[in-house]
């Protein structure tokens, strides 16, 4: 994804909310038909910089990006509140969207989906379920095999590269989506980010903010390197899987799906192979 959303700091008196959706669509203006520019997840923070109508715009925490979105979407909070409930974040979603009901029962009433990579706060467990505490205080019940503890989260080496690739790959065949962020629809830049947040690692949002971001790779790229597509500017990314291969979501397809660079290769295409323009790592 490639986008001209500016990421400039807040002023310090800007007030702090937490995302109470599972998945809220940020645009460029304050109007539905406006285009998604990206979207932010359950339990994520921003900064709220004007209100109009019912819409809040707003700049995310996690990677400084600017957008509108609903002002229904966020739970008002002073700083402080807000940081403590980051801080206290100790499981990961590592189903791509797990089940939230509202007690620790298979029937109990559904609150939602937790999309992969969303992190929360625990409130123990029971029968089964693990529980977690909503930022409107609320406290929900996923099943324990869908969330793990946070210190279980993978790390940006060589086995928790891997891992996080495998959950990476269960994405296949996801819609892709202008501007999206979970497994409901993902952009090429979205996935990209998602990926790295399964790592614990933080990347900018767009396409040519993480090909700025990055450490060049000069030599033979590793799995979960990022390949980066474009005529004479980068428009697009896929994650390396250590084969000559790269996972991505694409317009071309509309889906996230593998490609290879090798000609002979059955999902082989020639313009990514032809119009690829460097190769960036973060650890």
């Amino acid at each position: 994804m490639l986008t001209e959303i500016n990421t400039a700091p807040p002023q310090a008196e800007t007030p702090w909310a937490l995302v109470t959706r599972a998945v809220t669509d940020m645009r460029r203006t304050p109007d539905d038909a406006a285009e998604r520019v990206s979207q932010a997840r359950l339990g994520e923070a921003v900064r709220v910089l004007e209100e109009r109508d019912g819409w809040a715009f707003v700049q995310t925490t996690h990677d400084g990006y600017l957008g509108w979105l609903h002002q229904a979407a966020l739970w008002r909070g002073e700083a402080a509140v807000v940081q403590d409930y980051l801080a206290a974040c100790a499981v990961w979603v590592k189903a791509p969207l797990a089940r939230l009901t509202a007690a620790p029962a298979a029937d109990a009433t559904l609150l939602g989906k937790l999309p992969l990579g969303v992190t929360l706060p625990s409130a123990g467990a029971a029968d089964g379920f693990t529980a977690v505490t909503l930022p409107d205080g609320r406290v929900g019940y996923a099943p324990t095999g869908e969330v793990a503890p946070l210190c279980e989260r993978p790390t940006p080496d060589a086995a928790g590269i891997s891992a996080a690739l495998a959950l990476i790959r269960e994405q296949i065949g996801v819609p892709y989506l202008w501007g999206g962020r979970t497994p409901f629809g993902f952009d090429c830049s979205g996935l990209a980010q998602t990926f790295y947040g399964l790592l614990g690692v933080r990347i900018p949002r767009d396409a040519n903010q993480q090909f700025q971001a990055g450490q060049p790779v000069t030599g033979m790229p590793e799995a979960g390197d990022l390949y980066f597509f474009g005529e004479t500017r980068v428009t697009h990314v896929g994650i390396a899987l250590g084969d000559d291969g790269f996972i991505h979501s694409t317009g071309r397809t509309w889906c996230v799906t593998i490609n290879h660079f090798a000609p002979d290769a059955p999902d082989y295409n020639a313009w990514l192979h032809t119009h690829c323009l460097g190769v960036r790592r973060f650890r």
